[in-house]
């Protein structure tokens, strides 16, 4: 053992001094540090897919010189939200002459899911905990070249650090920072990353519960419905219904029920009893089948027939099906997204008691551990709670059929999505921030395939400037999505009121 550690820290010494020696350009100095870190003998360990040199992250213009990405399953998250640990590297001795003036100019490296920063040039190495925003660790690379040491000063991006799963663990115990990143800093750009990532974890998630669930459930369904229709004919939905929302042609139709035989008729009733009790538990999936896919494929100007059941891709393309069932995925992942970010609004302003961030999954995690609950149930809870301040928003609604499953996934999507959501300080995320935000939940490319067109709010507000809108003047929008020409017109009048004085905390009351 002693032996191997020998040689371990040999080689470590030998890429540190090969490091420090060389007289190339800067960039050469990078895949050096990459096999610093990912060098299984140097005790780091990283995988070599996670460690990315020189390229920029998807959205931004910024490059930093190497990027460290947190892991799931293993497997590397190249994201601005999971941009785990940033690296900047100069030559010869240029941090250790001018660190804290570096740092300033390149702390625009720093992402989302930025914990640590890195500066270093060919003398030293300053650790930043961007988390915690304390003074750097720093250490002279002539006392690295000891195994130990070099591993005991990067242990922080040893792969069970970097993992997702840990970061979640440590968030379930309240271990990590919350409402700290600032959308002043960032920018609006990076938020919207991460709602845009929120989404796209969030729909993945929904998919899966399409797929795993509700298509099985679906078909259950659909078995016991042949067997009544076989008897008494089509199945007839009312989901507006008081009682339960299927009856049979056979006996709704008087008509047909006048020629049944009594006994027949009083048979029907205990037929239905049976039936509600089997179907009962799938009658949200029949409702999805029956009722949803259908407003979807109206929306769309979809006229044929379309089933969960059917294929949803022909070759490369959206089916129909297809369509209306990514439509139906993504309004599900939407409205909870959207009722996330109010909730995370009322937290950081004080309206709401901490439940989807640092404090309430803590106290729910413990409640969820000894009565095995998912993290569906804490959004549930925390949907009834902000219905007593926003009504219309929280109220009971068909898309929230989701939160019924107890489905693993799902609940692991929430809480990488409340764990996202609880970084950014939303006091200083106000209507101009959140306008248009909703518009990114999709790629373009989902987009065109849905046949969704978003209006950006600078392009709405421009349209209305040149029809010359004002307060004497009504809006229509009969395809108002989320609602951009309305937002706008509604801000001028704000606007409008606050500039002649009428919009006082008496006028508001």
């Amino acid at each position: 053992m002693s032996q191997t550690r020998a040689r371990s820290g040999s080689s470590l010494a030998k890429k540190i001094s090969q490091f420090r020696s060389d007289t190339s350009g800067e960039r050469n100095l990078y895949p050096l540090v990459r096999d610093l870190l990912v060098t299984p003998a140097f005790g780091i360990s990283l995988k070599s897919d996670q460690v990315v040199v020189d390229s920029a992250l998807a959205g931004s213009r910024d490059i930093p010189d190497l990027t460290v990405f947190s892991t799931k399953g293993g497997r590397a998250i190249k994201t601005p939200d999971h941009a785990y640990a940033v690296f900047e590297v100069k030559r010869g001795s240029e941090v250790s002459d001018n660190a804290g003036a570096i740092y300033a100019e390149k702390k625009k490296y720093i992402k989302a899911g930025t914990r640590w920063f890195f500066l270093l040039d060919q003398e030293e190495v300053c650790k930043w905990d961007v988390m915690a925003q304390t003074e750097p660790s720093v250490a002279r690379w002539e006392h690295l070249t000891e195994a130990d040491k070099f591993a005991a000063f990067f242990s922080v991006l040893r792969p069970e650090q970097v993992a997702l799963e840990e970061q979640l663990n440590a968030f379930i115990e309240g271990k990590t920072r919350f409402a700290f990143q600032s959308i002043k800093e960032l920018g609006k750009n990076y938020f919207t990353d991460t709602i845009r990532e929120i989404a796209s974890i969030l729909s993945a998630a929904v998919t899966h519960l399409v797929d795993t669930k509700v298509i099985p459930d679906l078909t259950a369904a659909n078995s016991v419905l042949q067997q009544m229709e076989s008897k008494w004919g089509p199945a007839v939905y009312d989901w507006n219904s008081i009682g339960f929302p299927i009856e049979f042609t056979n006996i709704v139709d008087e008509q047909i029920a006048r020629s049944l035989p009594a006994g027949e008729i009083l048979e029907y009733s205990e037929f239905h009893d049976r039936f509600t009790a089997d179907v009962e538990p799938f009658v949200y999936a029949l409702r999805i089948e029956k009722h949803l896919l259908g407003e979807y494929a109206t929306r769309m100007g979809i006229d044929g027939p379309i089933s969960l059941l059917k294929p949803r891709r022909t070759g490369s393309k959206l089916s129909d099906s297809g369509k209306a069932v990514e439509s139906f995925i993504y309004e599900t992942a939407s409205l909870i997204v959207s009722r996330m970010l109010m909730v995370r609004f009322s937290e950081d302003h004080g309206f709401l008691k901490r439940y989807i961030s640092n404090g309430g999954v803590e106290v729910f995690a413990r409640y969820a551990d000894y009565y095995s609950k998912p993290m569906q149930a804490l959004l549930k809870e925390t949907y009834r709670r902000s219905a007593e301040l926003y009504r219309n928003l929280f109220d009971p609604n068909i898309l929230d059929w989701a939160l019924d499953s107890s489905d693993e996934s799902l609940s692991s999507a929430l809480l990488h999505a409340m764990y996202l959501l609880s970084r950014w300080d939303f006091k200083e995320i106000h209507g101009d921030i959140l306008s248009g935000v909703y518009d990114h939940y999709l790629d373009p490319g989902k987009r065109r395939a849905l046949g969704e067109v978003f209006t950006r709010p600078e392009i709405a507000r421009y349209m209305l400037e040149k029809c010359q809108y004002d307060a004497t003047k009504t809006v229509l929008d009969p395809a108002c999505g989320t609602g951009t020409f309305l937002v706008e017109a509604l801000n001028q009048d704000v606007t409008r009121l606050r500039a002649v004085g009428m919009l006082t905390e008496q006028t508001v009351i």
